[in-house]
């Protein structure tokens, strides 16, 4: 909700009325992982996710689709929503991978965004930088694959080699097709992982490229204590 508070928004129907959540998560029937997940800001708006994962014998797969609508009516947010107009956004995503235990991890991905509104859960303006759940999301650039008009691919391979690191590569291509000005992304990134005891540290190289700008390289390392 970055841009609602950039925007000098009232929250005070946020104490009178509420935000709700409603998830559920069924894995009754094997190898099948199905959720739903309903988001509801009173006045404001109304979000649903859908999924459904399958894992079997390495094989791997998936379908994601969400909906999210945003009131143009809302008297405490009346300055953004004369901006936004009426929001209602879909975006859906699919995936396809396989793993050799011990060996490799790898995974295709494709998504795609309705044409009129972009789809991430804190909508407001082409330039929301929320991470998302897609497949397609990029390692480090958030946001641009959720932007109105967008269609975005993902290629994932992880590998894990004994007693030197867990390594992974990840790319991101997404292609917006809207005329407001280019705003592609082609994202690169390498990484490695090792555990130390309690200690868990990640290196990381980004190589990306955003719209016309230059390509950029970030070197990012992580270490985390896990207790």
């Amino acid at each position: 909700m970055g841009p609602i508070v950039n925007a000098d928004g009232n929250f005070a129907t946020y104490g009178e009325n509420g935000a709700y959540a409603l998830g559920v998560v069924n894995n009754s029937v094997e190898p099948l992982t199905a959720q739903a997940w309903y988001y509801d800001v009173s006045k404001l708006a109304q979000a649903y996710w859908l999924q459904a994962d399958l894992s079997m014998e390495g094989m791997m797969a998936g379908a994601q689709y969400s909906n999210i609508t945003i009131e143009k009516s809302s008297a405490t947010l009346e300055n953004v929503a004369l901006v936004l107009g009426d929001v209602d956004s879909s975006v859906y995503a699919v995936m396809l991978g396989y793993e050799m235990k011990d060996m490799f991890t790898a995974k295709v991905a494709y998504s795609a965004v309705d044409k009129d509104h972009s789809a991430g859960f804190n909508t407001a303006t082409a330039m929301d930088t929320a991470q998302t759940k897609l497949y397609t999301e990029a390692w480090w650039n958030y946001g641009r694959v959720t932007q109105a008009d967008t269609v975005a691919y993902n290629l994932t391979v992880e590998v894990p080699v004994q007693d030197v690191a867990d390594f992974g590569v990840y790319y991101t291509y997404a292609d917006q097709a809207k005329n407001t000005g280019p705003n592609d992304l082609t994202e690169f990134t390498l990484t490695a992982g090792q555990s130390f005891g309690p200690l868990d540290a990640t290196l990381a190289i980004i190589n990306a490229k955003v719209a016309k700008a230059d390509a950029t390289n970030t070197v990012q390392a992580y270490v985390t204590l896990n207790f």
